[in-house]
């Protein structure tokens, strides 16, 4: 009570929010370049494990591998597209 009673403490400036923590927590999207760097290392390793996209790996658990990346890609590419 003692700050709103305050006439003086709306002169002060303070941060509500980390906007650091929000980012982290997935609240507020990563700056551009960021996101767009984690996609780029998303579609480098895509490419490497299907062959510059030419085939499907061929063990089972590389295409679990290959789906879980692909969805990762088409977030990130979700993300890119609202920034």
């Amino acid at each position: 009570m003692s700050i709103y009673a305050n006439k003086h403490s709306a002169d002060v400036q303070e941060t509500l929010v980390d906007t650091k923590v929000l980012v982290d927590s997935g609240v507020l999207a990563k700056p551009f370049k960021e996101q767009f760097e984690e996609v780029k290392q998303v579609v480098d390793r895509l490419a490497d494990m299907t062959d510059n996209f030419t085939e499907v790996p061929a063990s089972e658990a590389k295409q679990e591998e290959m789906f879980n990346l692909m969805r990762t890609y088409s977030a990130g590419m979700s993300k890119l597209k609202t920034i």
